[in-house]
């Protein structure tokens, strides 16, 4: 079951904050502290929209990043800009500035990404902004053109190398890290802060930069309020992330397909984005025990996640995915998880998931097996859901706040 909480605050904001960061930046009498947050990875005025109209957005299951940007550059008193590759309509008259700068080229093509760069440094150039926020839907190696020029925090939503390179990589594996390492010194040693949304991510990025950085916690702040509700037994699957061949998801499917013939009852939903979502559901089309919604909405994941009795991420060795949100939703429905190596969880989370190495596709099926059919072994794993639900419901605890104390104690 979800109910609707009514939240008009996700960023909090000190008190005299906003006259003391005009004054750390040195912003001029009659002007306003400017902010760029540099994201393409969302349709940013649909978000805007529906965030001007207190609406939450249909496609995204937590408050969204840019949601939050705009609270905070309103509480700020503040200008922003951000861009978009989409075509929808910004709002007028939002103290958020949406400029459109159409498609990006694919990330592997840099000379087409170098001169896309070029239009997009022009529109933040003509911002000049006071201090410049960097996600990761840009490569990595575009960080220093602006982190050069603006003071630059940067937004970890994804680790900078696979986790298992960390604990028991091969010798290839061994050398690409040097060499990821040395690549990483260089493209982030300007920048000036961080949010992150993984201990594991913010530990990779600390151990390269050497000098302290000032630093923020991003937990998923969620509008829909998760009730929980004890399970008995593996029966209704839902796998959450991106629908890839390198993830899995095949191997998954055909694991349900032999499991189901052993166990009445049994389902599977696939939810998420992803290249191979079609032909997943083409392989799905003969199994009325599995479906695959590659564009769910925030009210049909709400629903199948509620409905869930075992969440299933699986993610290839060579992942580097961020913390995943869908997670965080699962255990407050009560819902453990069965998860590869490659995908960060927190401490917190380690009893209510069985972890299984990343792309071993046995170790999967054994995994799997067991929760399913052994009901004993899948109780162990709900004794300490839900977690601590507030964390979730608290605006000290969101990468809206997290960016303002940044932004405070960064050096500039």
């Amino acid at each position: 079951m979800v109910t609707e909480l009514r939240r008009s605050s996700f960023v909090r904001v000190p008190e005299g904050a906003a006259a003391a960061l005009r004054a750390k930046f040195r912003v001029p009498e009659g002007e306003k502290l400017r902010l760029c947050y540099l994201s393409i990875a969302d349709d940013a005025a649909r978000v805007q929209q529906n965030w001007a109209a207190g609406r939450q957005d249909p496609l995204a299951i937590k408050q969204a990043h840019a949601a939050m940007f705009f609270e905070a550059v309103e509480k700020l008193e503040a200008e922003g800009l951000m861009l978009s590759r989409f075509d929808t309509a910004p709002v007028a008259g939002h103290p958020v500035r949406i400029a459109q700068v159409g498609a990006f080229p694919d990330r592997a093509d840099k000379p087409a990404m170098r001169r896309k760069l070029v239009e997009v440094e022009r529109e933040i150039d003509l911002f000049d902004p006071h201090a410049i926020i960097l996600a990761q839907s840009l490569p990595v190696w575009t960080v220093p053109q602006f982190a050069r020029k603006y003071p630059a925090l940067l937004f970890l939503g994804s680790l900078q190398w696979p986790l298992p390179w960390d604990s028991n990589p091969s010798l290839k594996e061994r050398l690409r890290l040097g060499l990821r390492k040395m690549r990483g010194r260089r493209e982030l040693r300007h920048v000036r802060g961080i949010v992150s949304g993984s201990k594991a991510g913010l530990a990779q990025v600390q151990g390269l930069i050497a000098r302290d950085l000032p630093s923020a916690w991003d937990m998923p702040q969620f509008t829909g309020d998760y009730l929980y509700r004890a399970r008995t037994q593996a029966r209704k699957l839902i796998y959450c992330g991106p629908l890839l061949a390198s993830n899995d998801v095949f191997v998954l499917l055909n694991i349900v397909r032999k499991l189901g013939r052993e166990v009445p009852g049994l389902e599977l939903a696939f939810v998420g984005h992803g290249a191979d979502a079609g032909r997943l559901a083409k392989a799905a089309g003969d199994l009325p025990n599995v479906r695959v919604e590659p564009d769910a909405s925030h009210a049909l994941f709400r629903e199948l996640m509620t409905q869930a009795d075992l969440c299933i991420a699986s993610f290839g060795r060579m992942s580097q995915h961020g913390a995943l949100d869908m997670l965080y939703a699962a255990g407050l429905c009560g819902v453990p998880a069965l998860v590869s190596s490659g995908l960060p969880i927190q401490p917190y989370q380690q009893s209510s998931v069985l972890t299984v190495e990343a792309s071993d596709h046995a170790a999967l099926e054994t995994g799997l097996r067991r929760l399913v059919l052994d009901d004993q072994e899948f109780v162990k794993l709900t004794a300490d859901l839900p977690p601590d639900r507030a964390r979730h419901y608290d605006e000290k605890n969101s990468f809206g706040t997290g960016l303002v104390r940044v932004l405070q104690k960064m050096n500039v």
